[in-house]
């Protein structure tokens, strides 16, 4: 089995978290840049490196911007799995860039490297090396080899994300756009090459960006661990303000290909959507999004206009102020009129917990199971943060009467 994590930088005690328990013997780790036990070249490092050493699964990598390539680059390039690898010990090799190796039956492209955010206050051979930036002869040896492969491969493994991704990302945090000649390089790649998924740890975050984009950090993720099931459950969603129909159709496709629970899309897009999709998969859209303070009338005729377009599920804001002001029966009364309006189509009800202490959020549980809705759902992905684990955790425990969770 293969598996892929984030960033490590040389934290020994990571490798005995909980997410590294089920790799077994004859398993593979696959790094997404910044592994970091090659940094000093000392006593210490190379002890923790025969520790590691001794494991019974492989250990890959991809470099990141923060690694010795100077120590990396003494160490002898093989052959290993069809592709350029530098050994590091019998079990542990770092996976050049541009490469493709088959693993365990699959095909794996692979490009480390990329550009320090913090490049300004950074010293060269000292805290920052000029090779974390791919050469132009990386990139097109990365090129070539995917010709080889007719631009179709199982995985991308990179450190850094295409273009799109990283500014769809950034923005989305209010964070300054850095976007290097690698993302540029990288979108090129996820526009031309077909592949299951591509995996990133260079943003520091633990995201499905899409169905199939995702990043690593904290987490660690089994490539085939029910990766269908997963994906299953997932509301392929893309409601940005500057959204295309170019853009919309990728949702769709994406949602159709990787078997998503549906695709979440704006509502002018609707009807256009359904009529694309011809039943392959359900539509789903947002009412009184994102801030949920419209009247209970204007969420009820929203949901009618989107059921009469096309839309199998509906996802609603509640009214936050409401529930602050302790209108409970207000919240309730609002769902299931909206409930109503849907047709009998599915209902999910956002809290939007970020806004939320753990009593709302256990209040909400409570109303939202007393309703008629089928789902109680976290947040809308446009306020100050998004789903955590904690509040899943809390959902579980409080939620009645098969309400469901997303």
């Amino acid at each position: 089995m293969v598996y892929a994590t984030g960033d490590m930088h040389g934290d020994y005690a990571l490798f005995s978290q909980k997410k590294f328990k089920n790799i077994k013997d004859g398993d593979t780790l696959i790094v997404c840049g910044d592994f970091g036990f090659i940094w000093r070249g000392d006593s210490k490092e190379k002890k923790i490196l025969d520790k590691l050493g001794r494991k019974k699964y492989k250990i890959l990598f991809v470099d990141g911007t923060h690694e010795n390539f100077d120590l990396i680059s003494r160490y002898p390039v093989v052959s290993f799995a069809g592709g350029k690898a530098h050994k590091i010990r019998d079990n542990i090799y770092h996976l050049m860039r541009g490469q493709v190796f088959v693993i365990e039956g699959e095909k794996f492209f692979t490009m480390g490297g990329g550009e320090s955010p913090d490049i300004d206050m950074r010293v060269e051979h000292d805290t920052w090396s000029r090779a974390e930036i791919p050469t132009p002869d990386e990139m097109r040896e990365g090129a070539e080899n995917l010709e080889r492969y007719k631009y179709k491969v199982d995985y991308i493994i990179t450190h850094e994300p295409a273009q799109k991704i990283k500014n769809f990302l950034r923005l989305k945090d209010n964070e300054p756009l850095t976007v290097s000649g690698l993302n540029a390089y990288l979108q090129e790649l996820s526009s031309n090459c077909d592949y299951k998924r591509w995996f990133f740890g260079s943003l520091h975050e633990d995201k499905f960006v899409s169905s199939s984009q995702i990043a690593l950090f904290q987490k660690g993720l089994e490539l085939k661990l029910d990766i269908e099931e997963i994906l299953s459950k997932v509301d392929h969603t893309l409601l940005s303000q500057t959204a295309t129909w170019d853009e919309i159709r990728q949702i769709c496709d994406d949602g159709i290909k990787y078997g998503c629970a549906s695709v979440c899309i704006p509502a002018s897009y609707v009807r256009q959507a359904a009529e694309y999709v011809g039943g392959k998969i359900p539509v789903c859209t947002v009412i009184g999004f994102p801030n949920g303070y419209s009247t209970t009338a204007a969420k009820c005729f929203e949901a009618e206009d989107a059921v009469k377009n096309g839309a199998e599920e509906i996802d609603m804001v509640i009214n936050i102020g409401a529930l602050r002001d302790r209108k409970y029966d207000y919240v309730l009364d609002e769902i299931n009129a909206v409930k109503k309006s849907c047709g009998g189509k599915l209902l999910k009800v956002i809290i939007e917990t970020c806004l939320l202490t753990d009593e709302e959020k256990i209040k909400m549980c409570e109303i939202v199971s007393e309703s008629e809705a089928d789902f109680i759902k976290t947040s809308t992905g446009f306020s100050k943060a998004g789903a955590t684990k904690e509040d899943v955790a809390l959902f579980a425990k409080h939620v009645a009467n098969g309400t469901s969770i997303k």
